[in-house]
C-alpha cells in the first residue's frame, strides 16, 4: 500500500467553454489528487500523471443526461510508447484513453452517459508500467443523440463448440464487425510476434535460423509458461513456422533429457543470456500447453515433417506420470496426484502436495482423453473431478473468487499472499468460459462459479486485480489488462446482459505494452482469440475424420441463391459417396433443422430448401452424435429483385440543438433519402454500397466528409426532438472552386436559410459559414431536414445548430484560450494552445462572453515591430460594435508573452469578435479575459513557473544517480520513492547543490524536490 498520500490538492470551480452540443474542460482546472501528479506547462498546459494512482478530478454539467456522446481527450507520452488514462464518470468506468508517442493526439470514444448533472468525473492513472508518463490537455464532450437501446442478451448455442464446429465470435454478437474484429486480431500478432518495438511491445524472440523463445520481459527470463502460450497462439493462428521454432528452443534448452531423474519435463526458468536453467523443477501448466498444443499441431499439420507432433505430446504425458508419487515427498514427482486425480502445484517436496486451481485444466483433459496414447480414463476423470469438485470448492460462496493456491479439497493455502486471489487465479475465469463453451458439461457446477465473478466485478469501475477471497480487501490499486481479459472470457457461459460491458471494456483496452507486459499481454491475446472465435478444440475430428476406425463419408456441398428478394427459396444441397450398410447419419445447415437419412447405398443427394438469404455453417454428424464435422460456411446470395417501395428511415438520432454529421444522412437510397449524380461512391469510404461521395478528412475530429458535390444534389436528415428557440446554424464547408455555389436547409416545410460557399483555397481547409437568426418551433419534432446543394464543387463536413438566444452556455472562466473560439477566419494554426498566424483580416468569435469587469486583457508574444492591430467587438464583426482598438508592441520574440490589459465599458453575455489589421503577421495569442482586476484568479504556489532547474544523471542509470540543483536556499527536503510509493532515500536538511544516491536497486523511481512554494518531480529509471 502506497505511503505517501497526496502531493497537490487544489479547489476550484471549473472552466468550462460550451458550444452548443460539445462541453469542453481544461484538465489543469481540475482538482488533483495520487501521490505523484501535478502541473504542466510543456508540450501544454495540462496535468501531468506519473504513477498509478495519480488522478484528476471534477463536476460537468452535459447539455442533455442521459446521452450518447463523443468523448475526446487531448493528450500525449512523455516518450514514444504508449501512454494511457481511465476515465470514469460517476459510477461508470468508462475504460482507457491512449496516446501514442510524445507528439499531441486525440483519443476518443463513443459512450452512453447516464446519471444527472452536475456529474462527477475522473481520470485516474491505473496501468502505470514504469515505461512512460502520461500528459493531458482537456477533454471534451459531444452530444450525439439519444442513448442506443439496451443489447439483448447472448444466447448460449445449444450444441457445443466441439460437437458443432462453430466458435463464437462474443465482439461480433456485442455490435462489431467482423473487419473491426479481425483488424485488432492482426495488430495484436503484429504487436507481439512481427513488428513490435523489441523494448515495449515484442515478445517473440527468434535465435538463429531455426528456434525463437517468449520472454518475461518483467523478469528478463524465459518461461515453460510463456513458451508454452505462444505455442499454442501460433497453432490456433496456423502459424507453423513460429510454432516449430519455439517447440524447437524448448525441446533443446527445457526439456530435461533422457536419463535424467526429469526425463520429459520442463524447467519453468531459463536464463536468457545463455539460456541454461535457473530453477530445473517444472510448474505444471507449462506441461499442459505444450502436450495440447502439440495434439492441435498433429490435427492441423499432421506428423509426417521433421517434429513428430503426437509422439512429443505422448511422450510428455508419460512423462508426467512416471515419477515418483507426490505423496512420497520425492524430488521430483509426477505432476500429477493420481489418487486424487489432480494436477499437482509443483515436483518437489511439499509443492507436490497441493494444487493451483488455475492449472486445473479440464477443456485440455477432455483433449488428452480423445487423442492421447495411454491412460485416457484418468484424462477424463481428471475433467470432471476439475469440474464438479475442486474448482466449486475453491470458489468463495459469495464472491466466486479463487485463492492462487489450494490444497486438493479446496481450501485456500496460505503461503505468502496465495491463499487469496492473486495473479494466478485471474486465469480460471478464462479457463472455465472456454471449456464450457467447447464441452457445456457439469453446467450446474461451473456457471454459478463464473456468475459469481461477473457479479463481485461489475459494479467496481476501474476495480483493483488483488483480493481477499470474500472480496473485503484489496491489496492493490492497478486494473490490470490480463484480468480485465480473462474476466471477459467468462461471457461465454452466461445469457445475461450484464456480461456486456465487460466484453466492450476488454475490446477497447488497448494493447498492452512496456516492460510488464509479459503476462497481460499473453492473457489478453489468448482471452482476445476465445472471444473471436479463433480458439478452437483442433482435432481429427476436423475435416474428415476417422470415427470407430471407419473412414467417415466423404461429402460436398453446393447452394442455389434466392430467386428474388423476399422469396426465400435458397437451397443447400449435399453430395456425398459412403459405404453400404452405414448406420443413421444426419445432415444440418447451421447445427440446426437435421435430415436423417439411412445410407445403404455408395452415393446419395440430401438437400435443405426454402432457405433465406446468409451464410450457414454447415456440417455432418453420426445419428448418435459421434464425429461432427463442419463442412465449412456457405453462402446463399439475395435475389436479384430490388425493393419497389424503400422506406426512408433515420441512420442516426438527430436533435437540435446538437451537431448533425453531414455522412449521418437517413436510410432510403437514393431519390428517397439523397439525390446524387451518379451511383458510385467516388471517396469509397463509409456507406460504399450507396451513392453519396464520402471521403476521409483531416479536419479537427477526423472521421468522413461529404465531397464531389454538384448542382440539384441533395441530402436528407430525420430529426427528433427539437429545443424550441433561436438558432445559428453553423455549416463546415471546404472549396478550391471559385464558382457561384450555395447551400440551403429546409426542415419539414419551413425554411430556415441558405449562405453562400466561399473558396477556402483547399478540400481540406475547413471553413465555418453561418446562416444566423433561425426560429425553431416545437412543431419541428420529428420532420426531415433537407439540404440543397446549388452549384456544387464543395464539401461539407457537418451542421452545427446552436441557441443564439441562451444565456446558460456563458463561460465561468476567467481566462478564455485562445484555440477555443467558436469560429475564425481564415486558416487560424493552433500549436500547442496558442493561436498562430494570426494576420491581416483574420477574425475570432466567442460565444457568450460576460463583459462586466470593465478590462480586456489578453496575452500574446509578437516577434516583429510591424503597426498592426486588434478591435474588440461585440454582438457582430462591425466597426460600430466595437468596444476596443488596441496596438500590441513587440514582447521581442515569437516564445517571449506578455499580458496587457485595457478599459472597456459595457455588461452582460454578448457574442465577442477580435478583429486584426494591418501587418502581415500580427500577434501569436495565447488566452484573453474580461475580467476586472479583483476577479483575476491569484495562481497557485505550484502553478508557478519553474525557473530553477533540478538535474538528475545519468538517467537511466546503473545504480548511481547525482542531483544538481540551481539554487538550495528555498528547498526543505529532497526525497526518493520507488512506483510504490515507499521512500528509498531522502535527504531532510538541504545546504548544497550537488548529492548522489548510489546502491538503488533496478526499477522506476521519482525524486521529488519539496521547495517552499513548489514541488518537483523527476523520474528515474535504473536499468
Amino acid at each position: 500500500m502506497k505511503t505517501i498520500t497526496t502531493i497537490f490538492f487544489k479547489l476550484f470551480f471549473l472552466c468550462v467553454i460550451i458550444v452548443s452540443g460539445q462541453t469542453t474542460v481544461q484538465i489543469e482546472d481540475l482538482s488533483i489528487g495520487g501521490p505523484y501528479a501535478g502541473l504542466i506547462d510543456s508540450p501544454f498546459n495540462g496535468i501531468a500523471f506519473y504513477g498509478n494512482g495519480d488522478k484528476a478530478e471534477g463536476s460537468i454539467s452535459l447539455p442533455t443526461v442521459p446521452g450518447l456522446y463523443k468523448v475526446e481527450i487531448t493528450g500525449a507520452s512523455s516518450n514514444s510508447s504508449e501512454a494511457k488514462i481511465n476515465l470514469n464518470i460517476g459510477s461508470n468506468n468508462l475504460g482507457a484513453f491512449s496516446f501514442s508517442g510524445a507528439s499531441v493526439s486525440n483519443s476518443s470514444r463513443e459512450v452512453t452517459i447516464t446519471g444527472s448533472n452536475p456529474l462527477i468525473f475522473s481520470l485516474e492513472l491505473i496501468t502505470d508500467n514504469g515505461s512512460n508518463d502520461t500528459f493531458l490537455d482537456r477533454i471534451s464532450f459531444t452530444f450525439l443523440g439519444s442513448p442506443p437501446p439496451p443489447r439483448p442478451a447472448p444466447v448460449i448455442p445449444s450444441a457445443p463448440s466441439f460437437e458443432s464446429g462453430i466458435y463464437r465470435n462474443m465482439f461480433v454478437e456485442s455490435g462489431k464487425t467482423e473487419t473491426e474484429v479481425q483488424q485488432k486480431m492482426n495488430a495484436i500478432w503484429d504487436h507481439y510476434f512481427v513488428n513490435g518495438d523489441s523494448t515495449n511491445e515484442r515478445l517473440y524472440y527468434e535465435v538463429g535460423n531455426d528456434m525463437a523463445y517468449i520472454l518475461d520481459t518483467g523478469n528478463n527470463d524465459i518461461r515453460s509458461e510463456g513458451m508454452s502460450y505462444g505455442m499454442m497462439i501460433c497453432v490456433q493462428l496456423g502459424k507453423k513456422a513460429e510454432f516449430d521454432k519455439l517447440w524447437r528452443f524448448a525441446q533443446k534448452y527445457s526439456q530435461h533429457p533422457i536419463g535424467t531423474d526429469r526425463e520429459g519435463l520442463f524447467s519453468w526458468q531459463l536464463n536468457r543470456t545463455n539460456f541454461s536453467m535457473i530453477d530445473q523443477n517444472s510448474a505444471p501448466d507449462g506441461e499442459e500447453y505444450f502436450v495440447t498444443a502439440l495434439f492441435f499441431a498433429d490435427a492441423l499439420w499432421g506428423s509426417s515433417g521433421s517434429i513428430n507432433y503426437r509422439d512429443e505430446a505422448d511422450y510428455i504425458l508419460d512423462s508426467m506420470l512416471n515419477k515418483p508419487a507426490p505423496s512420497t515427498s520425492s524430488c521430483p514427482t509426477a505432476l500429477v496426484d493420481q489418487d486424487e486425480k489432480q494436477i499437482v502445484f509443483g515436483i518437489c517436496g511439499n509443492s507436490a502436495s497441493f494444487t493451483d486451481p488455475s492449472y486445473h485444466l479440464p477443456a485440455f483433459y477432455e483433449i488428452w482423453a480423445k487423442e492421447a496414447a495411454r491412460n485416457n480414463q484418468l484424462w477424463a476423470d481428471m475433467a470432471t473431478i476439475s469440474r464438479t469438485y475442486l474448482l466449486p470448492r475453491a470458489a468463495h460462496p459469495e464472491t466466486g473468487l479463487m485463492p492462487d493456491y489450494s490444497e486438493f479439497d479446496g481450501r485456500p493455502v496460505n503461503q505468502g499472499n496465495h491463499g487469496n486471489f492473486e495473479f494466478d487465479a485471474w486465469r480460471n475465469i478464462m479457463n472455465m468460459g472456454f471449456d464450457f463453451a467447447w464441452f457445456q458439461k457439469n453446467k450446474n457446477d461451473i456457471q454459478p462459479l463464473i456468475d459469481k465473478q461477473i457479479n463481485f466485478f461489475k459494479d467496481k469501475p476501474g476495480y483493483s486485480t488483488l483480493w481477499t477471497l470474500d472480496g473485503s480487501f484489496s491489496r492493490n490499486s492497478d486494473h490490470s489488462p490480463g484480468l480485465v481479459a480473462c474476466n471477459a472470457v467468462g461471457a461465454l457461459a452466461l445469457e445475461d446482459s450484464k456480461v456486456w460491458p465487460f466484453v466492450d471494456e476488454f475490446f477497447d483496452t488497448p494493447i498492452p505494452s512496456g516492460q510488464f507486459r509479459y503476462y497481460d499481454g499473453l492473457l489478453y491475446m489468448m482471452s482476445f482469440m476465445h472471444l473471436s472465435g479463433n480458439f478452437k478444440a483442433i482435432t481429427d475430428d476436423v475435416g474428415i475424420p476417422d470415427c470407430n476406425g471407419t473412414a467417415f463419408p466423404i461429402a460436398t456441398v453446393s447452394t442455389t441463391d434466392e430467386t428474388t428478394q423476399g422469396a426465400s427459396d435458397g437451397k443447400i444441397t449435399f453430395a456425398f459417396s459412403d459405404v453400404s450398410g452405414r448406420e443413421a447419419i444426419e445432415f444440418s445447415n447451421d447445427g440446426g433443422a437435421t435430415y436423417p437419412l439411412n445410407v445403404n447405398d455408395n452415393s446419395e443427394t440430401i438437400a435443405f430448401n426454402n432457405l433465406a438469404p446468409g451464410t450457414y455453417n454447415v456440417w455432418v454428424r453420426w445419428g448418435n452424435n459421434d464425429c461432427p464435422t463442419s463442412l465449412g460456411n456457405v453462402v446463399i446470395n439475395e435475389g436479384d429483385t430490388v425493393d419497389p417501395d424503400p422506406i426512408q428511415s433515420p441512420f442516426r438520432s438527430h436533435t437540435i440543438p446538437g451537431i448533425i454529421e453531414a455522412e449521418d444522412y437517413d436510410n432510403g437510397g437514393q431519390g428517397i433519402a439523397y439525390n446524387d449524380s451518379d451511383s458510385s461512391n467516388n471517396g469509397s469510404q463509409g456507406r460504399t454500397d450507396e451513392g453519396v461521395d464520402l471521403q476521409n478528412t483531416t479536419d479537427n475530429g477526423g472521421g468522413t466528409n461529404v465531397g464531389w458535390t454538384a448542382n440539384g444534389e441533395w441530402l436528407e436528415y430525420t430529426i427528433g426532438d427539437v429545443t424550441p428557440g433561436t438558432y445559428d446554424i453553423v455549416l463546415r464547408v471546404a472549396s478550391t472552386q471559385n464558382n457561384s455555389k450555395s447551400l440551403a436547409l429546409k426542415l419539414g416545410t419551413t425554411e430556415l436559410g441558405s449562405v453562400a460557399i466561399p473558396n477556402t483555397n483547399g478540400w481540406q481547409s475547413w471553413q465555418n459559414v453561418l446562416i444566423e437568426n433561425v426560429q425553431i418551433t416545437s412543431g419541428n419534432a420529428n420532420q426531415v431536414l433537407r439540404l440543397d446543394v446549388s452549384g456544387g464543387l464543395y464539401n461539407i463536413n457537418w451542421m452545427r445548430f446552436e441557441q443564439s438566444d441562451s444565456t446558460t452556455d456563458s463561460s465561468n472562466c476567467d481566462t478564455i484560450e485562445a484555440e477555443d473560439n467558436t469560429e475564425n477566419f481564415y486558416q487560424l494554426n493552433n500549436v500547442n494552445g496558442v493561436v498562430t498566424n494570426i494576420s491581416y483580416s483574420h477574425w475570432m468569435k466567442f460565444d457568450n462572453v460576460d463583459i462586466s469587469g470593465g478590462k480586456f486583457t489578453f496575452r500574446y508574444a509578437k516577434g516583429n515591430n510591424e503597426n498592426g492591430y486588434m478591435k474588440v467587438r461585440i454582438d457582430n464583426n462591425r466597426d460600430s460594435n466595437n468596444i476596443a482598438e488596441i496596438y500590441p508592441e513587440s514582447t521581442g520574440g515569437w516564445n517571449d508573452y506578455v499580458e496587457k490589459t485595457v478599459n472597456i465599458t459595457g455588461s452582460g453575455n454578448h457574442v465577442v469578435y477580435l478583429y486584426f489589421h494591418n501587418a502581415s503577421r500580427n500577434i501569436q495569442l495565447d488566452w484573453i479575459s474580461f475580467k476586472s482586476a479583483g476577479d483575476q484568479r491569484i495562481p497557485e504556489a505550484n502553478e508557478l513557473k519553474e525557473e530553477e532547474t533540478v538535474l538528475v544523471f545519468p538517467n537511466p542509470s546503473n545504480g548511481v544517480v547525482n542531483i544538481k540543483v540551481s539554487e538550495y536556499n528555498d528547498i526543505r527536503r529532497i526525497v526518493l520513492f520507488d512506483v510504490s510509493g515507499r521512500e528509498i532515500r531522502s535527504i531532510k536538511e538541504v545546504g548544497q547543490k550537488e548529492y548522489s544516491f548510489s546502491g538503488l536497486s533496478k526499477g522506476v523511481y521519482l525524486l521529488k524536490v519539496d521547495k517552499n512554494k513548489k514541488t518537483i518531480i523527476r523520474k528515474l529509471i535504473v536499468d
